[in-house]
């Protein structure tokens, strides 16, 4: 059920947001060797998270155009299928028809998470979080995921706690 969906979120992003504190602070105590090469160190596209800014108007939802929505329908079809080039190849269609519409960024995003390809996956979350902070909480929980995964512990911690923030609680017993 949804409820059970809602509460089980929120209860790995507490858990994920602890455990993330708890490796900082360990990782904090314990020097790590330098790495041996310059090559060892990777740098990553995106830049650490910083949670947008909750403005006093809310503006409407942006309205998609006809030929961004049918590419975006047409990805989803082929992400169903598991075809994620094709999906790929439709939702950057979408971004091209209408450059404002979110869904295909988060959409992006999810396909690069699906495939392990996490620095490509938190800068399309990060991009879709920047379009619109509204479109879906669930931006910042994959946001968090994936900084965890890239080792960005403290960007995780802030983008899990975003998500802690905004996320509605579904029943009476979430909100206790």
């Amino acid at each position: 059920s949804i409820a059970r969906i809602g509460a089980k979120s929120l209860l790995t992003a507490l858990i994920l947001v602890c455990s993330l504190i708890l490796v900082g602070d360990a990782k904090a105590q314990t020097p790590t060797p330098a790495p041996k090469t310059p090559s060892a160190q990777t740098p990553i596209a995106a830049t650490p998270f910083v949670a947008p800014a909750k403005s006093a108007a809310v503006r409407p939802p942006h309205q998609p155009t006809e030929e961004a929505l049918k590419h975006a329908r047409a990805g989803f079809e082929w992400e169903q299928k598991q075809e994620y080039q094709y999906a790929l190849y439709e939702y950057q269609a979408a971004i091209k028809a209408d450059s404002l519409y979110v869904y295909p960024v988060e959409r992006i995003g999810g396909l690069y998470q699906t495939i392990k390809n996490d620095k490509l996956a938190i800068a399309f979350y990060d991009n879709a979080i920047r379009l619109d902070s509204n479109f879906d909480v669930y931006n910042f929980f994959n946001l968090g995921l994936a900084f965890r995964i890239v080792e960005k512990h403290d960007s995780a911690v802030l983008a899990l706690k975003e998500f802690l923030r905004r996320i509605e609680p579904v029943n009476a017993y979430d909100s206790l």
